[in-house]
């Protein structure tokens, strides 16, 4: 594609030859191929600008900077305010703009994104459209799964998938937005036509150092410019400020408060729940098959974009039904023959939902004890650790602390902080290996307490000293089972 294709009506200046053709897109030098544009992208700990030479030399026929460069003679610039920006507008433009051609639904917050992108696919799969799904579980273009190891891709790759959405005939794009996306802009290029709003909890402080930058992030989405129309969690007082000086069309959803989508009534089965929803022209009975109140108002946000789009009652029912679980998200099992939950919380909130779920399931069932096992994870928002290790104490009858992904901190001295935050008197223990957290807890267990192991949910790794080394949650459950059945001798 001819350079003068891609940047047209963009704000940039394009030093020598609009003619240049461009052949692909990147932001590493390590992966450039010859004939691309390369994006000089500032980060934390480096600034692609020292790296424009190298690019040229390596064959990059376009550089994309915020400042005039002096490159090699036959090598093309073109300066733009913001690289960031730059790099997801052109790469629209460079992949023919295939989000124009499909119905787009984003939903930004700090939980639920992933459970409610989940409901609207199976939703509009029961309205026999075929669905795409971009969220912290991968990318997926109906059936084909693509690994993007974080909740948004980089714009690149987004809009990469995003066509290949565009030719196999999907039709509604489902997409998990997450403030750091929307920090570094990686949603420019893509118009929504459907944002939703989960929740503001405490999270990522280690990045937007306070809540009021944090949200700020947030909704940036919810403007004109980004969506067309917003669907908005009344429960959650962030929604106020959302709703101020907002320039697009919305409705709200809530459990406890008046609302476009308001919860009627609902009911906890033990295995599901099921609830009425009141809106503008009608009502709504439907059924999931997942546990927590939580999960009430995901399905709330998932119905409410689905109505927009005129899907029938019918249809939402039978996509609700579909979905039997989540990856990652309150998966609910029997094994060593003890009772557990695996959930990827790892905030304040998070923690909270998640065992007073959990609780209820107890109480349900007649009593019993509950477990948890949960660590914080490395090099992220540090503030949290003694909030959650108060939380567990207070929620749980036992709390057993470990790793979670330390990264380049030692995990020892977060456990100790996670620790400083218990309430006096509780009942406490710290593993620094997370399969020997797992085992203890087993061993604390009887057959009709819950154990929830929360931090990771479906990640198959842990991430230590920046090596991923594999590791999963349900496999260290699943090998407890193994052991028990061997009997004391382990296995043969």
């Amino acid at each position: 594609m001819k350079l003068c294709d891609i940047v047209k009506e963009k704000e940039a200046v394009i030093f020598g030859d609009g003619e240049t053709e461009v052949f692909g897109l990147s932001h590493n030098t390590n992966e450039l191929k010859a004939g691309d544009m390369y994006f000089c992208l500032k980060g934390t700990k480096v600034d692609g600008h020292d790296f424009a030479f190298d690019a040229v030399k390596k064959g990059a026929s376009v550089i994309v900077s915020e400042k005039r460069l002096e490159l090699p003679e036959g090598a093309t610039n073109v300066v733009v305010g913001s690289t960031r920006r730059a790099m997801a507008e052109f790469a629209s433009e460079f992949f023919l703009n295939p989000s124009k051609d499909m119905i787009v639904i984003m939903i930004t917050g700090t939980n639920g994104k992933t459970t409610t992108s989940y409901m609207i696919a199976k939703i509009f799969e029961s309205a026999g459209k075929k669905v795409g799904v971009v969220g912290t579980n991968g990318v997926f273009v109906g059936s084909k799964k693509h690994e993007s190891g974080m909740t948004t891709p980089d714009p690149i790759f987004l809009q990469q998938m995003l066509a290949e959405m565009k030719d196999s005939g999907v039709q509604i794009v489902v997409m998990e937005m997450s403030a750091h996306a929307l920090f570094y802009e990686k949603n420019w290029g893509v118009m929504s036509d459907i944002s939703i709003f989960s929740n503001l909890t405490q999270d990522h402080l280690d990045f937007f150092l306070d809540m009021q930058s944090y949200g700020q992030a947030k909704k940036k989405l919810f403007s004109k410019k980004h969506s067309k129309f917003a669907v908005l969690n009344a429960d959650d007082e962030f929604t106020r400020e959302i709703i101020d000086g907002i320039d697009i069309p919305y409705v709200t959803y809530a459990r406890s408060h008046d609302a476009d989508f308001a919860l009627a009534s609902s009911c906890d089965n033990f295995v599901g729940q099921t609830f009425d929803v009141l809106f503008d022209g009608g009502r709504l009975d439907a059924k999931i098959n997942l546990a927590g109140l939580f999960n009430i108002s995901n399905a709330l946000s998932a119905i409410a974009a689905a109505k927009l789009c005129g899907v029938s009652n019918e249809q939402i029912r039978s996509g609700l039904l579909k979905l039997e679980s989540v990856p990652g998200r309150f998966n609910v099992k029997i094994a060593a023959g003890k009772k557990w939950v695996i959930d990827y919380a790892h905030t304040p909130d998070g923690l909270v939902n998640i065992l007073s779920s959990a609780r209820e399931l107890l109480n349900k069932a007649n009593g019993g004890k509950l477990i948890s096992v949960f660590g914080c994870g490395g090099n992220r928002d540090k503030l949290k650790r003694p909030l959650m290790g108060e939380i567990s104490s207070r929620l749980s009858d036992i709390t057993v602390i470990t790793s979670d992904n330390p990264r380049f901190e030692e995990p020892e001295r977060i456990i100790d902080e996670i620790a400083s935050g218990v309430n006096a008197g509780a009942k406490v223990f710290k593993e620094v290996n997370r399969k020997k957290a797992i085992a203890l807890a087993s061993k604390l267990a009887g057959e009709n307490d819950i154990i929830v192991v929360s931090g990771k949910g479906a990640e198959d790794y842990i991430d230590i000293q920046g090596e991923k080394v594999h590791y999963s949650d349900n496999e260290a459950i699943e090998e407890l089972e193994t052991i028990e059945e061997l009997g004391e001798g382990g296995r043969e």
